[in-house]
């Protein structure tokens, strides 16, 4: 399953040296290595926002009680883990952005790409999700594999979310060359 995630991966990779205009320059197994490497940080940044979402408000009201803030703390941490999590995948996507291009780069922690990527993945992801729910039957279409279908095609939407946010950073750093230099 890590091969073959982090041969999506490799294809963002690619995908991303395209989008910055950059040549790729490290050899094969060093890329096969970042993409597991990021495919793995990738998952666990899933798993920790999931865990949010569903365990998240249980843990919260354990905590409370256990300080005795209950009441003041399980408000506050329903409305702070939706921030929270939409941190994490800013993050995520910024290591990507950072880490897969051939380029080499300083580290910022929050760049305009990675804010639209993270928005237009969120609202891309709420819209799929509308679709599937009320115009798109692949389970009566394709039978059992539709759920497979239906996975790779949010992928797809998943990832051209990612590359607009790449094209925009990179339109800004090649604005930012010409002014300076």
């Amino acid at each position: 399953a890590v091969w073959s995630s982090s041969s999506a991966m490799a294809a963002i990779i690619g995908a991303l040296n395209r989008a910055y205009d950059v040549r790729e320059w490290r050899p094969w197994w060093k890329r096969r290595l970042l993409a597991i490497a990021l495919t793995v940080a990738l998952a666990l940044f899933i798993l920790i926002s999931l865990t949010l979402v569903l365990v998240g408000p249980d843990a919260a009201a354990h905590v409370a009680s256990w300080l005795h803030l209950r009441p003041v703390f399980v408000k506050l941490w329903a409305i702070a883990r939706w921030p929270v999590m939409v941190a994490g995948v800013v993050l995520g996507v910024e290591l990507i952005f950072h880490f897969a291009p051939s380029r080499r780069a300083r580290w910022v922690w929050v760049t305009p790409g990675s804010l639209l990527a993270t928005t237009l993945w969120i609202v891309v992801s709420f819209g799929f999700k509308l679709y599937v729910r009320h115009f798109a039957d692949y389970t009566a279409t394709y039978g059992a594999i539709g759920g497979a279908i239906t996975t790779m095609l949010w992928f797809y939407v998943s990832s051209i979310a990612i590359l607009i946010g790449a094209e925009l950073n990179s339109v800004i750093e090649d604005a930012w060359r010409a002014t300076d230099g």
